[in-house]
């Protein structure tokens, strides 16, 4: 039986085969549909794509209007419950393809049939973790929109910290800053075990966690849910020995924290994270982002539970 994350995946498969953007309504028409529970729609879809045809923007988003038009807040927290989901496992799955990969590349790779094999693998996990970018960067951008039909645009609903839409925008208003910025990146570690141990309201509790200890150890600067289960800090003005200072003193703090199931009262065990430094330069903040999610992968690799600056 396939669980509500094999169907929005094939959601997202359905919009790439129809070259439709991922928009909302484009990804609820294609969730309902595929879900097999509306007749008329998937009658129609199948009119419309007769003979192999694809679906036009146009035509999906009159689909999504005429068999999908549920604006009820159950229904949109629902889609956006979906979106957050699919963009956590789909962040753990690039980290732990690219991972592989980087493992495997340490075998010799010349002279045996063994090396030519790990050659094919490496080559295989670097496409695999490439096209997952892609569709992590779809997925991110669908969570965004489906947030931004909430009353606060600005602001991820689950934990209060700026969207990537407003962290994005806030960035490149940084350009000209004249005493620079310094970014850190943090990752839960192991959210999708919480996720599977104790249910996903457990691991959404942990995430508010996680941003009330940023919070709490980075004052006033400006916190981002960048993805499922990543962070950003931004520290104006602050350099990055600082900034690093700051973050280390949040990572012990979340390691000591006892969290516990609401309705037990049982822990749940040590949750931590692991984080990346970066300190912006002229490059601008593209650049910046990408070595502090080099240090957050080198941090994993390390066992986690760790900064690196």
């Amino acid at each position: 039986m396939k669980g509500p994350f094999d169907r929005a995946y094939a959601a997202l498969e359905f919009l790439l085969e129809h070259a439709l953007a991922p928009t909302p309504s484009h990804y609820e028409m294609a969730y309902t549909h595929l879900g097999g529970g509306n007749d008329a729609l998937t009658a129609e879809v199948a009119r419309l794509t007769e003979g192999g045809v694809r679906l036009t923007a146009e035509q999906a988003s009159t689909l999504a209007a005429q068999f999908c038009g549920r604006e009820d807040a159950a229904a949109h927290a629902q889609m956006l419950h979906h979106t957050e989901r699919l963009e956590t496992l789909t962040n753990q799955t690039q980290d732990l393809t690219g991972g592989f990969g980087r493992d495997l590349s340490g075998f010799p790779t010349q002279g045996t049939p063994l090396a030519n094999l790990t050659t094919q693998m490496v080559s295989r996990l670097a496409k695999a973790e490439r096209e997952l970018a892609d569709i992590a960067v779809d997925i991110s951008a669908l969570r965004e929109r489906v947030a931004g039909r909430g009353d606060d645009e600005a602001h991820d609903r689950l934990t209060q910290a700026a969207n990537r839409d407003d962290g994005d925008s806030f960035l490149v208003s940084l350009a000209e800053e004249p005493e620079g910025y310094t970014l850190a990146l943090a990752k839960l570690d192991g959210l999708y075990r919480i996720n599977e141990e104790f249910g996903l309201g457990v691991g959404d509790n942990v995430l508010r966690a996680m941003a009330t200890t940023l919070r709490q150890a980075c004052g006033e600067h400006e916190l981002i849910r960048w993805a499922g289960d990543e962070f950003m800090t931004v520290f104006r003005g602050v350099p990055a020995a600082r900034a690093t200072a700051m973050i280390e003193e949040a990572r012990e703090a979340m390691a000591r924290r006892t969290l516990r199931l609401r309705d037990k009262g049982t822990p749940i065990g040590t949750v931590t994270f692991s984080a990346g430094i970066a300190a912006a330069a002229a490059d601008g903040p593209a650049e910046a982002i990408r070595r502090a999610k080099t240090q957050v992968l080198a941090a994993i690799a390390q066992g986690g539970n760790r900064v690196v600056a």
